[in-house]
């Protein structure tokens, strides 16, 4: 899939807010799911993985029936996979950030965030290394996000956006 192809894939709506459209979330699990450690090296994976997480990200803030469809669509795994290309990678900053709006208020999404073993990568991020400081401090604050959001207490509704304290930027 091209990056236009991984453009289409979504439709914008009132400014920042995202809709998927048909197939839309499939397609993009798909594309995260060709992703390994392995495959780190080769960019247009890289860039095309980071494309769907930075989708997936989007579609999932604030937006509890995309949450459960992005979660129900097997993107979990593929998230987690992508938090190992280290603290410099914004497939792994995207990634962080797309676990950390699916943890937000989402009980389903927490357990199948922990289920996919998420902590120890996100936790990993929290270590100095070397590399750039801005990319570093964006996958740093999304990995806290994450973390937080998965510790923190539902409060909302089944169809609620968040919980409280929730972090969901």
């Amino acid at each position: 899939m091209s990056e236009p192809e991984a453009r289409v894939l979504v439709g914008v709506e009132c400014g920042a807010r995202l809709r998927v459209l048909s197939g839309g979330i499939a397609r993009l699990v798909g594309v995260l799911s060709g992703f390994s450690a392995n495959t780190m090296k080769e960019s247009t994976l890289v860039q095309l993985c980071t494309l769907a997480a930075s989708a997936i990200k989007e579609m999932a803030k604030d937006n509890r029936k995309n949450q459960d469809a992005i979660t129900e669509a097997g993107a979990i795994p593929p998230l987690v996979a992508l938090l190992s290309g280290g603290p410099d990678s914004v497939a792994t900053e995207q990634a962080a950030e797309a676990l950390r709006k699916l943890a937000c208020g989402n009980t389903a999404g927490k357990a199948a965030i922990i289920e996919a073993g998420a902590i120890p990568p996100l936790v990993a991020l929290l270590s100095p290394t070397a590399g750039d400081e801005e990319d570093k401090a964006k996958a740093i604050e999304n990995a806290v996000g994450a973390l937080f959001n998965l510790t923190c207490i539902d409060t909302a509704s089944r169809s609620g956006s968040a919980c409280r304290g929730c972090q969901p930027q």
